[in-house]
């Protein structure tokens, strides 16, 4: 900005939300608050070429992006469904932020839904959050709108600024339940043992 000294300027701040899904991954990528959320659809395939696919996919739109955080939705334990294919999902995705060196975090959909305000269980209770609290549509979109509410955590995490009670709840007990701070810098593996 004119008049400013780069000291003054406020970095740039660019974060990804991830609710990853084998029917349809919802991803947000958000720079300066501003979000833009996209949907991987299912793909035809299976198993570990459904995987590789997926990861594919996300990982091109993450190393065009280069977030300095990316929030993940964790697991939802109490789902019926194909809970070991999630898993798998899930397994690649940190694998792959780790090997990356892209800082990360889980939160649990309790935890989102806290985030957002939303106190009882419904797909449409989120995507009225999303569209409420951060101004943005997502359609009727579920997928689309935790990601962009993931987004949200992780700019919060980031800047540490909240607009909402409930907001600063989940952030400060994310950071407190945490053993190593926050975002350290992964160590290089040195060799196999």
């Amino acid at each position: 900005m004119i008049g400013q000294r780069k000291s003054q300027c406020k970095p740039e701040v660019r974060v990804v939300g991830i609710d990853a899904s084998l029917t349809g991954t919802g991803v947000c990528c958000s720079k300066d608050g501003i979000f833009n959320a996209m949907f991987l659809p299912e793909s035809k395939l299976r198993g570990a070429d459904r995987l590789l696919s997926l990861r594919n996919r996300l990982f091109q739109l993450i190393d065009a992006f280069k977030p300095e955080l990316v929030v993940i939705e964790g697991y939802s334990y109490g789902s019926v469904g194909k809970d070991f294919e999630i898993g798998e999902l899930g397994g690649v995705i940190k694998v792959e932020l780790r090997e990356r060196e892209i800082p990360f975090e889980v939160v649990s959909p309790k935890s989102l839904k806290k985030f957002m305000g939303v106190k009882r269980d419904g797909k449409e209770l989120m995507v009225a959050a999303v569209k409420n609290r951060l101004k943005f549509d997502v359609g009727n979109n579920d997928n689309l709108a935790d990601a962009t509410a993931l987004a949200r955590v992780a700019e919060v995490i980031i800047t540490n600024e909240t607009k909402y009670r409930s907001e600063l709840e989940v952030v400060r007990d994310m950071a407190t339940s945490k053993v190593p701070k926050k975002h350290e810098k992964f160590p290089k593996c040195r060799g196999m043992l």
